[in-house]
């Protein structure tokens, strides 16, 4: 910003020196004319002290005297006008070495600049590609969910088959267990009512012991027979003690069975449970895998579409660089053109000189050989003076006609002096409003370096056409001083030829229509910098949208970036939490399904509808991946279009620079 506001200052200044050394030779042209009718004063009142005194001899003298001085001061301008000419062909030899200096300059600029633009593509082709990866990663991961989520439905369906095949055979052993029961019940009431009959049988055997102690004499057949009886029921005693047992040990081996069928189903249903928990947890994770990637679809999408801004803004760039290009090696060209031309001039006025060296050596041998002669017409020329003072006075009205316009000519050209000065002014209003803009958007011109150099770059071409401008205006008051050293020469030659006087007319009014065709020009050149001010300021206000549209950019990536760091640290915490709540309601599922028989039956029918939502979330998921995988096919023809697109850019600039 110092180095612009310097370099302002420094065009003000030369502008302003400019303006002066116009004034000085305005000044300078104002006393050659007063010194000019001094002189004329001066040789009027010789005239007259030569006619009274030696009117003849000294007028002759005079005017040889008065050619001589024409002729050295015409040499002397023509000395003046090429040593003008041979510092200008320096000048302007030293503006093109700038000019191709400038242009190396810009040239290495832009090469940095491409260097920067590749690299910074370089950074952002490595980032998609990450992102490619994570994302390609992402979907695998997702893959092998869905694989584990699939093969976990098999699962559950396999486990649902089996409870419901378990729950049958628990039906089928509960019913054959009633049954059992049943028989056990019976055959207990039998051997109840045979252990009756044993004690009733008892009780008649000790009667009968009584009785056959009171007969044992008369009833030894009797007894034979009860004994065989009694014989006949233990032994109908033991078969029953041995069915008792038998079914006793059965009725055990129920038990036991129906124990490891209670624990079994127990161990099934606590196994359901976890797996429910765990298939509604991976279903939640599912979902949110799934939002996670259309976020990042979203994402990928806003990063092409950043691609393609970034893309244009390069294309735009370069299309700039190489109208800019054109354009310095446009004016290199003419400024070459106009070198050739000053070189022509240059030559043209040094054979011109040449010329005049010979034509004044040949008219001082004349003036020798005509001063004889010259003496003779002395007399004839006294007669001629009085006539000579008339047309003077005559040629001294001529002349304060002719001062007349060149007052107005130089009140016009004051004017217009003002009026360049008051639009200098207003150059400086909006220069200092555009200041006060760049003061407020300092901090993006520090990251533009580059830019600053061009609009360096742009100004010091601004001050060379300004220069060349004032350069015009010079030549303007060089061909005014021209026209003066004209008025001089026609007013000198009045006093001798009449004759003259039409074709100083003549040559007057060709010099004002070139000095009004130059001026015409001097205000065309204007409006064309001031249309070169306006595409520069365009230019910038571009430039400092692009930039902080790649700011922008840059920003949004990195919160996309930490976005996802963010979310993988959040996602790490959150599935470590639910492992944790996990096994505390697994502990707490499990003492409540111990508790109350009631809840299989709840969870049967939510397992139904968990499994018949799995389904169709399982359904979802696979129509949202294969929507994803088709956008994701999508998204890297794009990429890879971009890249070759790129790439050919990429080369297509290398091979234009």
């Amino acid at each position: 910003m110092k180095e612009f506001e310097e370099l302002v200052a420094a065009a003000h200044r030369f502008r302003f020196d400019k303006l002066s050394e116009i004034e000085v030779s305005i000044n300078e042209s104002i006393t050659a004319i007063e010194a000019t009718y001094s002189k004329q004063e001066l040789s009027e009142e010789q005239n007259t002290t030569l006619c009274e005194e030696q009117a003849e001899l000294w007028i002759k003298h005079q005017e040889v005297i008065e050619l001589v001085n024409q002729q050295m001061a015409e040499k002397h301008a023509v000395n003046i006008e090429i040593n003008e000419l041979h510092n200008l062909k320096k000048q302007e030899e030293e503006e093109i070495v700038m000019e191709k200096n400038a242009i190396e300059e810009l040239k290495i600029i832009m090469a940095h600049e491409a260097t920067e633009f590749r690299e910074k593509k370089d950074t952002l082709d490595a980032q998609i590609a990450d992102l490619q990866r994570k994302l390609e990663a992402k979907r695998r991961e997702n893959s092998a969910k869905k694989d584990e989520y699939l093969e976990l439905a098999s699962d559950l369906k396999d486990l649902q088959e089996k409870i419901e095949d378990y729950t049958k055979s628990n039906m089928a052993l509960r019913d054959e267990l009633a049954e059992l029961l049943k028989q056990i019940r019976k055959q207990i009431n039998e051997f109840e009512e045979k252990k009756a009959r044993k004690e009733e049988l008892l009780k008649k055997k000790a009667d009968l012991q009584t009785r056959l102690t009171t007969k044992e004499g008369g009833f030894d057949e009797e007894r034979e027979e009860l004994l065989r009886q009694l014989k006949d029921i233990e032994e109908k005693l033991e078969v029953a003690r041995q069915c008792y047992e038998k079914l006793k040990k059965e009725n055990d081996l129920l038990s036991t069975q129906l124990q490891a069928f209670l624990d079994e189903e127990e161990r099934s249903c606590g196994e359901r449970d976890r797996l429910a928990e765990e298939f509604e947890h991976l279903s939640n994770m599912l979902t949110e895998k799934l939002d996670h990637l259309a976020k990042r679809l979203v994402e990928t999408k806003t990063i092409e579409d950043e691609l393609d801004r970034l893309q244009e803004i390069l294309d735009v760039s370069q299309n700039t660089y190489t109208r800019e290009l054109s354009h310095l090696e446009d004016t290199l060209k003419k400024e070459n053109d106009r070198r050739e031309m000053l070189q022509d001039q240059l030559a043209n006025i040094t054979a011109q000189y040449q010329k005049m060296i010979a034509d004044h050596n040949e008219l001082l041998e004349t003036s020798k050989q005509k001063s004889d002669a010259y003496k003779k017409r002395l007399s004839e020329l006294t007669a001629q003076n009085e006539q000579l003072k008339k047309e003077i006075k005559a040629s001294e009205e001529i002349l304060k006609a002719l001062l007349d316009k060149l007052h107005k000519k130089e009140a016009q050209y004051k004017k217009r002096d003002a009026s360049l000065l008051a639009e200098i002014k207003k150059l400086e209003e909006e220069y200092n409003a555009t200041k006060i803009l760049l003061q407020e958007k300092e901090e993006e011109l520090k990251v533009n370096l580059p830019l600053s150099q061009e609009l360096k770059i742009e100004l010091e071409e601004t001050t060379t056409s300004y220069n060349n401008q004032n350069e015009l205006c010079a030549e303007l008051l060089e061909e005014e001083r021209m026209l003066k050293k004209s008025i001089d020469r026609s007013l000198k030659e009045i006093s001798k030829l009449n004759r003259q006087k039409t074709n100083a007319k003549n040559e007057l009014k060709k010099n004002r229509e070139l000095a009004f065709d130059q001026l015409q020009r001097f205000g065309h050149s204007l409006k064309f910098l001031e249309r070169d001010n306006y595409e520069v300021n365009r230019k910038l206000y571009v430039l400092n949208a692009e930039n902080a549209r790649l700011r922008a950019g840059i920003a949004f990536l990195k919160e996309d970036v930490s976005t996802i760091e963010y979310e993988a640290k959040v996602y790490q915490s959150e599935r470590q939490q639910i492992h944790k709540d996990r096994k505390a309601l697994y502990d707490l599922f499990i003492k409540k399904w111990i508790r109350d028989e009631h809840l299989q039956k709840m969870f049967l029918k939510h397992q139904h509808d968990v499994m018949n939502l799995l389904e169709e979330h399982i359904r979802r998921s696979t129509k949202i991946n294969n929507k994803a995988d088709y956008v994701h096919d999508g998204l890297q023809l794009n990429y890879e279009e971009m890249d070759s697109l790129l790439k050919s850019k990429s080369t297509q600039s290398c091979d234009k620079e």
